[in-house]
């Protein structure tokens, strides 16, 4: 077991974190509420009320997450994949590669899920501004219990685990597919456009738990019924919004996840070669 590892994962998660932040807060209220149709409309209204600093809230909570989140998913990832092998290129590969970070993705979600309620909870505009981790924590546990900081931890897990599943090993065919063609996996733009297009794929085919999970995780009213189930929650979107609802923030979630994982990719990459975890 390698720390080199987890402190190259922490390291690209923070940067891509603090880059991506401010989609994740425009995400956030436009799944939340229904009085601003558009993701134009909700930029402007985050301006409007909270000015520039408006799009980082949560990033405190953020941070906190992608030291855990970041340093274990890698670090379980390689971990797993030295251990079991990564084999040729190719379906067995690709295997491997799901499998690994499948596992890698599941222990740092459970994890890291109080930190991921309380995130999504601070980028809420609606939240008061003057709401730090700490009060947030506090207020979850009094309304809640302990239950409350794992809201959402399934839909979290549908979402999160196949999507990691798809896009590492999609990562890594892209960058296979690359070096067939003369480039350098070590190249930061090969490992930036492959990472931007294995998210982008397993962006679109994770799109609607995302819906859910966000939902569940800021407080979204059910029909004036806190969430109460992943079956719950997809056929009350389902009653009210039809198939679209499921759809609903796919551009900006597309955008972000296939930047992150670019950015993800290029960082740690990076990182891992400072630190000749090769």
């Amino acid at each position: 077991m390698d720390i080199r590892y987890f402190v190259s994962g922490s390291c690209s998660t923070i940067g891509t974190a603090f880059c991506m932040q401010p989609l994740d807060v425009i995400k956030t209220f436009y799944l939340y509420q229904h009085e601003v149709s558009t993701i134009s409309g909700c930029v402007k209204h985050i301006n409007k009320n909270f000015g520039l600093k408006g799009f980082w809230k949560g990033y405190s909570a953020s941070f906190a997450r992608s030291v855990v989140g970041g340093g274990f998913t890698f670090f379980w990832y390689e971990t797993i994949r030295n251990y079991i092998g990564s084999g040729d290129k190719g379906v067995k590969s690709f295997f491997t590669d799901s499998m690994s970070s499948m596992l890698g993705r599941t222990m740092a979600i459970t994890i890291q899920c109080p930190l991921s309620v309380i995130k999504v909870k601070l980028e809420n505009p609606i939240e008061k501004s003057s709401n730090t981790m700490a009060s947030i924590a506090k207020d979850i546990y009094r309304t809640e219990g302990l239950r409350g900081y794992y809201v959402g931890l399934l839909p979290n897990i549908l979402r999160d685990v196949p999507y990691t599943a798809l896009a590492v090993p999609f990562y890594q065919q892209y960058v296979n597919l690359f070096e067939t063609f003369g480039y350098s996996k070590t190249n930061d733009w090969v490992n930036f456009v492959a990472g931007g297009l294995g998210g982008g794929t397993a962006c679109l085919i994770t799109q609607p738990f995302d819906v859910i999970k966000t939902r569940a995780m800021s407080g979204y009213d059910f029909g004036g019924k806190s969430y109460r189930g992943i079956v719950t929650g997809m056929k009350y979107i389902y009653k009210n919004e039809g198939l679209k609802g499921f759809s609903k923030g796919l551009s900006i979630r597309l955008s972000e996840r296939s930047l992150g994982q670019a950015l993800i990719w290029t960082f740690y990459t990076k990182v891992k070669r400072l630190l000749n975890a090769e």
